[in-house]
């Protein structure tokens, strides 16, 4: 995959962390589950 295909890629999974942490950071346990997201996109 060439460099342009990878940094699309991340840019949509960042968009989808922005809308994840739009909907659940008034919920209580929200900074665990926004933080195991973040491995979860450091593992693609």
């Amino acid at each position: 995959m060439n460099q342009i295909g990878i940094s699309t890629i991340g840019l949509q999974m960042r968009e989808r962390r922005v809308a994840y942490w739009e909907k659940y950071h008034n919920l209580p346990g929200c900074r665990e589950m926004v933080d195991y997201f973040d491995k979860d996109l450091a593992t693609i």
